[in-house]
């Protein structure tokens, strides 16, 4: 837990330290230099499913941050209410209705539309669309196969049928919306054709990106670094920063930004990824392994280990999974 300075109020965040989406609510904790509180939530070990945390976030959904008695969800929320909850720091959600506000609002808007999970999986479940490596070993690809990726979807979908059949009356209509996305999910990542598409439709994105950073540079004063929407760092940066950490990380950046295509966009991530608070975030992917391997063995023992609990590796990086291959041997022979 990380350590929470005598202030009132004290955020209290809920999630899993390599999800993208706590990772933005992090991010945006650490630019307004605000200590908080955390709970590991292992989603891998349903935990989101349990009916403390359908209380408290009834779309099973991670992170949830709490202040004080009141619970807010979805990560662009979450960077909303710590902005405005917090003085410290710099202001990340500019007035929407001034200019720069107003970019901030639509590229925020633009990136979270990127449908990341899709992205994730179904660049797993169809390696030939991928550009450059994963940034994971080989043991990690061995567990990875399509095969096992439709096994696991399979396991997930019959668990919340199971789950319907045991819950509270009150927590059902909560499951079924769980099943019904899972199973939209498991249709698009399956489908080469439908992950080729949403590669496709990201090309625009990065136009975008593009152009608007090749405006950024013409406003800026030289010596001033160039963010997405000019000199000040601000909430569309925290979320690009992280779109652009898993499209790396699944091995698919290249075909967006490198030297010989869109050198701005490629320029830009590198100054965000240099960036402390960028940095401390990213480490987080590392540090999160022997938490996740922790809890792992304590919901589910070996076997935990043994199936791989596919969905969660793919956050751990290269560093994470290389440990966990270590580890799975020494007790797969206890």
């Amino acid at each position: 837990m990380r350590t929470c300075r005598a202030q009132d109020p004290c955020p209290f965040l809920r999630g899993q330290d390599y999800i993208n989406l706590l990772n933005l609510a992090v991010l945006a904790l650490y630019e307004k230099d605000v200590e908080f509180k955390d709970k590991y939530v292992n989603i891998h070990a349903g935990e989101q499913n349990e009916e403390w945390y359908l209380r408290i976030n009834p779309n099973g959904m991670v992170p949830v941050l709490q202040i004080g008695d009141k619970y807010y969800s979805e990560s662009e929320h979450i960077i909303d209410v710590v902005d405005h909850t917090f003085s410290s720091g710099p202001t990340l959600v500019p007035d929407v209705e001034t200019g720069l506000g107003a970019e901030v609002k639509r590229f925020r808007e633009l990136l979270d539309s990127v449908p990341v999970d899709v992205i994730t999986f179904g660049l797993l479940a169809n390696p030939q669309l991928r550009t450059t490596e994963m940034k994971m070993p080989a043991a990690f690809k061995k567990l990875t196969t399509p095969a096992n990726i439709a096994k696991n979807f399979a396991a997930s979908i019959e668990k919340y049928k199971k789950q319907l059949q045991t819950c509270p009356s009150d927590l059902k209509q909560n499951i079924e919306m769980k099943l019904q996305r899972i199973t939209e999910r498991r249709d698009k990542v399956m489908n080469t054709l439908k992950v080729q598409a949403t590669l496709d439709d990201l090309e625009s994105v990065f136009n975008q990106l593009a152009d608007r950073l090749k405006k950024s540079a013409a406003e800026c004063s030289e010596g001033e670094d160039v963010w997405l929407c000019g000199a000040r760092f601000t909430a569309a940066d925290i979320t690009a920063a992280m779109l652009m950490f898993r499209l790396e990380m699944v091995g698919v950046l290249s075909r967006f930004a490198s030297p010989s295509g869109r050198q701005e966009v490629l320029s830009y991530y590198t100054r965000l990824s240099a960036r402390p608070t960028v940095k401390r975030t990213y480490a987080l992917v590392e540090k999160s392994k022997s938490v996740y391997m922790m809890y792992a063995v304590k919901k589910y023992g070996k076997i935990a280990l043994k199936i791989g609990l596919v969905v969660g590796l793919v956050g751990l990086g290269y560093l994470g999974v290389r440990e966990y291959s270590r580890a799975y041997k020494g007790i797969k022979n206890a």
